[in-house]
């Protein structure tokens, strides 16, 4: 007898399309309301007077966004499990984009440990738990710059409801940081005198440790300038690409105001409905420069070339090298 809290999840395991199709319903949903709002004329018109030069200049900052993610990365592997190189570790990222692009599962990201793990003849959990450190910073980072950026900003009622969270956020990140450098030791030190010892479940504790080694990178000393001097790459290159779009379209915004809408963005989009986030994109891109005071035409445009711009990396790199590496 299948317990009725399980008949949903089994559903999406057994028909993924069901889940697809979901997300493609919702995209073309909110497509549907953006529509209606929006004079197409206008759009089109804002498309063809975008200057070139800082649409290229975004395409370049996003492309040194995906180098500086795929660099701090291989800081995250433990120093006895030799970490994929730059050009490796960049394949796999950006191929764990384009799977997670397609299929709004977060596939990617368990294709991200198979590639970095298994088929490097290493360990697919630890690369797992790097992954998980990964996202841990990014949360943290994330959190952080909503705390600078938001006080700036008189933001509307729907999204100052939801700064409470990101608050609680902020003090989840702290302590799971805090219990990663107290703790870390001591239960390795057990897991690994429980895996010798011959005892029961030590094929389980063998994972555990595996697991625990792909968290070793955030508490150590030596390597967490280099993690934090990454990750402002990773943060500063995708708020300068934001800015050099609006600048392709004369949107006068500061720093500031590309920072809120790249947090608006990355919040919404975090939890994956939609194949390649079509749609929920574009909704956040236009409620978020709504919120900086400029027109619904203007932001859809900049929305479409700003989603055209992140999707690029995953395409012209993650395809190709998926391709190679699957043959």
């Amino acid at each position: 007898m299948i317990h009725p809290s399980t008949a949903p999840a089994s559903a999406t395991r057994r028909f993924p399309w069901l889940r697809l199709l979901a997300g493609a319903l919702l995209a073309g949903f909110l497509l549907f309301l953006l529509g209606r709002e929006i004079a197409w004329a206008d759009v089109l018109r804002f498309l063809g007077q975008a200057q070139v030069g800082w649409l290229l200049l975004g395409v370049a900052a996003i492309f040194i966004n995906s180098l500086a993610r795929a660099q701090r990365w291989r800081l995250l592997f433990p120093r006895e499990q030799a970490p994929p190189s730059l050009p490796q570790a960049l394949g796999i990222l950006l191929a764990g984009q384009l799977i997670n692009n397609l299929l709004p599962l977060r596939g990617g990201d368990i294709s991200r440990a198979l590639l970095a793990g298994r088929r490097r003849g290493a360990s697919t959990i630890t690369a797992a738990a790097t992954i998980g450190a990964e996202k841990l910073i990014d949360v943290s980072a994330a959190a952080l710059l909503v705390a600078i950026v938001v006080p700036y900003f008189v933001l509307p009622a729907w999204l100052e409801t939801n700064l409470a969270g990101v608050y609680t956020t902020i003090a989840l990140a702290v302590l799971i940081w805090a219990a990663l450098i107290f703790a870390l030791p001591a239960a390795e030190r057990y897991l690994a005198a429980w895996t010798t010892s011959g005892r029961p479940l030590a094929a389980l504790a063998v994972r555990v440790h595996n697991l625990l080694r792909g968290l070793r990178a955030l508490r150590q000393r030596r390597r967490l300038p280099q993690l934090l001097f990454w990750s402002l790459g990773v943060w500063g290159f995708s708020i300068a690409a934001t800015w050099c779009v609006l600048a392709a379209f004369d949107l006068t915004a500061s720093a500031l105001a590309a920072a809120l809408v790249v947090i608006i963005i990355q919040g919404g989009i975090s939890v994956p409905v939609a194949p390649g986030h079509i749609g929920v994109f574009e909704w956040l891109a236009v409620l978020a420069l709504r919120t900086l005071g400029f027109g619904d035409d203007v932001a859809l445009a900049f929305a479409l070339v700003l989603h055209a711009i992140v999707l690029l990396p995953p395409v012209l790199v993650g395809l190709p090298w998926l391709w190679r590496a699957t043959r």
